[in-house]
């Protein structure tokens, strides 16, 4: 979630601004990259910090 808010600042007034990639952000607008850096940095942080078995258990303790 963070990630996503800065990227809508990050691809609205930096990217949009180069020469060359900024046309085509500016035709994309901020809301597609945005999600697609969310998704991809939700995906890895995921990969690199698994939850621990205590709270899987605990998880699965509150569903029964």
């Amino acid at each position: 979630m963070i990630t996503g808010f800065f990227s809508i600042i990050f691809f609205k007034f930096v990217v949009s601004n180069m020469e060359g990639v900024g046309d085509y952000f500016i035709e994309l607008d901020v809301l597609a990259p945005s999600f697609l850096m969310a998704a991809i940095v939700g995906f890895i942080v995921s990969k690199v910090s698994p939850p621990k078995m205590t709270i899987v258990e605990t998880v699965e303790k509150i569903d029964k």
